[in-house]
């Protein structure tokens, strides 16, 4: 069972009208899914090409609990 943190800081976010970034991860071997906040990342050349790399973190922000735990839990 995954920790509760996503969503209980969308509901203190919401009376400011936001919510977190994240993304949604499956897994290839159990096909288990979840959803992971993302981390804001920012181009520092913005002449360079090229798309920017996508930061996912791999434990809660908020808790410390591990995601990869959950995520490859049967």
């Amino acid at each position: 069972m995954s920790c509760a943190c996503i969503e209980q800081m969308d509901a203190k976010l919401a009376p400011h009208n936001t919510r977190l970034a994240v993304t949604f991860g499956l897994s290839r071997t159990t096909g288990k899914s979840m959803t992971l906040p993302t981390i804001q990342v920012e181009k520092v050349e913005s002449r360079k090409r090229g798309s920017l790399a996508l930061a996912i973190a791999s434990y809660c922000p908020f808790c410390g609990v591990s995601y990869q735990e959950q995520f490859h839990e049967a």
